[in-house]
């Protein structure tokens, strides 16, 4: 098997230690030759079920071995993986499963009813629908299908430029950009990732942020299978949960964002846990505030490094520098196998400290968005993304992200276009105008807020209910004001360093 193929580094893991364990999820504990075992049932049943090399996969599922599994089976065969967010409501599935037409959906027991619909509403009678937990009688099984199937033995000419993984990111109309990324894509941001921290298969890796993100997705599930190292699952965020498990396990890298990390810097003293094996802590999706980053090495004496990716390049810096505490605004050096140059206006590259354009150059990044050309055309030049960060380098060629050339708002490490808000709150009888930006909260993360001019009476709550159900919870506005007018220039453009 090729080893630019992602299956491949399965495989090689078996072979070397099978009984080495691969994934913790609660009481189970998963070993390499367990967990091929169910790759290979499950990638047998999707063939059986007519699922070819290119169809799509939906994977609705929250962190859990099921969706590691899941996603290496559909590797296996050569069909390509669509993870999706479990909070989404019903509007946002309707287009992402629409967009993306797939063959087989696999998703926890309470959303099949949802999900049925969908698909009848989309009239794509040809998915199948498997059952996680919960499981209900009028999908497949998951347990019984990796059970009671025979594991698959044949071959499938899967090719290193194919496509593996399809992800969404918000666009500055609010309409969904589809991501697709290859083999070849991810076994080099693994390899890169892998090379610059230097993981081995003694380590143990924490995974709490969502794998349907690009940040769990790449630095958690693909870099802890390339190096055959153990995958240690948590659900969802709970304080004492994670320090427990962190101890418990004897966790030796924790991947994490800003607002996972400044709750566990403000926790009490007589909470605070030792963490003698932890040697790698790194946050991603937006920047860390400083205050974090000494309250939690004073707290627990591991310093917070800063990893800097998106979900068309994957990983694209991290700060390993000895003296962090100097550098620890930055995002570091490029990874290994990774080129970064900030350019100005005209295409020139820039000195360093000067600020410019982030442009990005790496065979893990993506080769353009499906069906967008213009986009593609402004997005890359001379082998380079440039995903609109600003930033600059110093004279050691440290990375510092200086903002973005659009206006998304970063909450709890998802990406959200205000547009969306705003276009649906227009559509609420009593909202004349509406503009939604992002605050600062208590904790650092961005907020997201709604400045609202009313044409009748109305309350927060009316708000925040017309919201429920249509999009996301992470979505929904946590701070609602109410205005006479929108702060404009004289050419109508809305001012909005005064609605922060």
């Amino acid at each position: 098997m090729d080893n630019k193929l992602l299956p491949f580094w399965l495989s090689v893991n078996v072979d070397r230690n099978p009984y080495a364990i691969a994934i913790v999820d609660g009481n189970k504990r998963i070993t390499y030759s367990e967990m091929n075992d169910s790759v290979s049932r499950l990638a047998g049943w999707l063939i059986s079920r007519g699922v070819q090399q290119g169809d799509r996969v939906v994977l609705l599922l929250p962190n859990s071995s099921e969706f590691v599994i899941s996603f290496f089976a559909i590797a296996r065969i050569g069909a390509v993986a669509v993870p999706l967010n479990v909070q989404y409501k019903e509007q946002e599935l309707a287009a992402y499963l629409k967009d993306s037409n797939p063959k087989v959906v696999i998703a926890l027991g309470h959303l099949i009813p949802l999900i049925k619909g969908i698909i009848l509403l989309i009239n794509n009678k040809a998915c199948d629908i498997v059952s996680v937990h919960n499981e209900r009688n009028e999908s497949f099984s998951y347990t019984q299908v990796v059970r009671e199937n025979s594991p698959f033995s044949g071959t499938v000419n899967v090719l290193s430029e194919n496509d593996l993984l399809c992800q969404y990111s918000s666009g500055s109309t609010g309409i969904p950009k589809r991501i697709m990324r290859t083999h070849l894509n991810l076994v080099s941001e693994a390899s890169n990732f892998n090379s610059t921290v230097k993981l081995a298969n003694s380590d143990k890796i924490l995974c709490v942020v969502p794998l349907f993100h690009a940040h769990g997705l790449g630095n958690c599930m693909l870099a802890s299978v390339y190096a055959g190292a153990t995958l240690v699952i948590l659900e969802g965020f709970n304080r004492q949960g994670v320090l427990k498990t962190i101890q418990d396990e004897r966790i030796t890298v924790f991947p994490g964002v800003p607002f996972i990390f400044s709750i566990l810097a403000d926790m009490p003293l007589r909470e605070v846990m030792a963490f003698p094996f932890l040697r790698l802590c790194f946050s991603a999706g937006a920047a860390l505030p400083r205050e974090t980053f000494q309250k939690f090495l004073e707290k627990y004496g591991v310093p917070i490094r800063q990893l800097y990716g998106s979900t068309e390049t994957g990983s694209v810096s991290i700060n390993l520098n000895k003296d962090v505490s100097e550098t620890a605004d930055s995002v570091g050096l490029p990874m290994k196998n990774v080129e970064v140059e900030i350019f100005g206006e005209k295409g020139e590259i820039l000195q360093p400290n000067e600020i410019g354009n982030i442009g990005i150059k790496s065979s893990a990044m993506m080769k353009g968005y499906s069906g967008l050309e213009n986009l593609n055309k402004e997005s890359f030049r001379d082998g380079y993304f440039f995903p609109l960060d600003l930033g600059k380098k110093d004279e050691g060629g440290n990375i510092y992200l200086r903002g973005r050339k659009t206006s998304f708002i970063n909450t709890g490490g998802n990406k959200v276009d205000p547009s969306e808000i705003e276009i649906l709150l227009g559509k609420h009888s009593k909202v004349k105008e509406v503009v939604v930006v992002g605050v600062k909260s208590y904790y650092g993360e961005d907020v997201i807020k709604a400045v609202v001019v009313p044409n009748d009476r109305c309350d927060e709550r009316e708000i925040v209910e017309f919201c429920k159900g249509k999009i996301a919870d992470f979505k929904i506005p946590r701070i609602v004001e109410f205005r006479k007018e929108i702060p404009k220039n004289p050419l109508g453009k809305v001012l909005k360093k005064y609605l922060h």
